[in-house]
């Protein structure tokens, strides 16, 4: 009789838990309100695979609908019309764009791995494998579930594409055999953002090199007007590529902060400006005003340098007798390293044009202690998961194979949750800064 009445609270809680969970937007796609809470534009708000971008005739916000659906909403007025083309696409078979296994399901007692009769089974470990297939997994989440339970599981790191991931959670279950694990992305943000991390390295190399060929310029002693006009394109070029690839990385981090997702690397840095001076705690410096060829302003060239610490958002306001202009620079300043900044700004005497650096030290401090806690974070996440992957693929299990297989999953659940929630704090702050 117990076991009865046990077996159907379980049915009750899982259909629950189903309903509850069948209402939460997969993770590769998050619903279109999330997306423009996140300020994506209406244009660019994504749908998930087999779904539908319509626009509410009345509202002009945006709903996803299967294929079937959108086309009644158009046809009674109440959506504006879609590109055919588009609802023919949402209807063709994908392929996946990865997979998941299940590898072992252990006992979770009582008190972890002691193996007495009285103690009763409280859930089980289940250990399962991801695999990204030919595109990078940038946000991986598994939905989890059994006869008495219900998990969507956000991964705590991308997986790249032909790799596979390791990890754990613990679920509930009457019957562990119920337990079944699937893959909820299919692509879509995933490739959004594969294409705007190679559009953020292409910006990044060709403003790196217009940076180096203004480096070499501003040492050149010449004020003949093609020389400006040399300048002055430059500095146009470096100008728009820096627009472009701040825009770029809002893109990202509007999905990122969404999603959550990974820090950015940190540069080498160096020990001199590009003037050749010691670098000497955090401060700007002008290197070259020259007249734009309209005579309406200057060009200035400067540096901005970091001291002892990162300059995570390199914030600086180029200032005149009659003007101000903020530059957000595009990458952060690493310790003992400059920044080449540029910005075109009106005088009524030049010698009135500054550069200030501005005190952003409180915000550098948040980002650079989440980026450094979610780094430690992920190393032991990934050493827990490879002793978790060496253990369930032994062939030769140890006595203590259950508690440990307990206490591994229990580690790698902590961590990922303390990781996640790192990475949507410090992808907030990202994205509050470059808005």
């Amino acid at each position: 009789m117990k076991n009865n009445n046990f077996l159907l609270y379980s049915i009750i809680i899982f259909s629950f838990a189903s309903i509850f969970f069948s209402s939460v937007a997969v993770a590769d796609v998050v619903s279109p309100k999330k997306q423009l809470r996140a300020q994506i534009s209406i244009e660019d708000v994504i749908c998930n695979y087999g779904y539908v971008k319509v626009i509410k005739v009345t509202t002009g916000n945006p709903s996803c609908v299967k294929p079937s659906t959108a086309e009644k909403l158009i046809s009674q007025g109440w959506a504006n019309p879609v590109d055919p083309k588009l609802i023919d696409e949402a209807e063709k078979i994908k392929s996946p764009i990865g997979n998941v296994s299940k590898l072992a399901v252990v006992q979770v007692k009582g008190s972890a791995g002691i193996q007495t009769p009285k103690q009763p089974i409280i859930g089980y470990d289940f250990v399962f494998e991801v695999c990204a297939l030919g595109q990078k997994i940038f946000v991986p989440e598994v939905f989890v579930k059994s006869d008495s339970d219900a998990q969507h599981i956000e991964l705590a790191s991308s997986i790249d594409a032909n790799t596979c991931q390791t990890t754990s959670t613990i679920v509930k279950a009457a019957n562990p055999d119920s337990i079944t694990v699937t893959l909820e992305n299919k692509g879509e943000i995933s490739q959004k953002l594969s294409l705007l991390e190679s559009k953020i390295a292409d910006l990044s190399q060709k403003l790196e090199a217009e940076k180096k060929t203004l480096g070499e310029q501003i040492r050149i002693e010449d004020s003949s007007s093609e020389y400006k006009a040399k300048i002055s394109e430059i500095n146009k070029k470096i100008i728009q590529l820096r627009q472009e690839l701040n825009d770029a990385r809002a893109d990202s981090s509007r999905f990122l902060f969404v999603l959550s997702a990974t820090p950015s690397k940190s540069t080498t840095p160096s020990k001199f400006s590009f003037s050749g001076i010691p670098i000497e705690g955090s401060k700007a410096t002008i290197l070259k005003v020259t007249e734009q060829l309209t005579g309406e302003g200057y060009n200035v060239v400067f540096e901005a340098c970091a001291g002892a610490k990162a300059v995570r958002a390199p914030l600086t306001t180029v200032k005149s007798d009659i003007d101000s202009k903020n530059v957000i620079l595009a990458n952060k300043i690493s310790p003992n390293s400059c920044q080449l900044g540029t910005g075109q700004i009106k005088a009524g005497d030049v010698n009135s044009i500054q550069v200030i650096l501005e005190n952003t030290e409180d915000f550098s401090a948040k980002v650079t202690d989440l980026e450094t806690q979610i780094v430690k974070w992920q190393a032991d996440l990934t050493d827990a998961k490879r002793s978790l992957t060496e253990l369930v693929k032994t062939a030769q299990k140890p006595a203590d194979y259950e508690e440990r297989v307990n206490n591994l999953t229990s580690m790698i659940v902590d961590l990922r949750n303390l990781i996640n929630n790192a990475k949507a704090s410090l992808q907030g702050s990202l994205f509050d800064f470059y808005e």
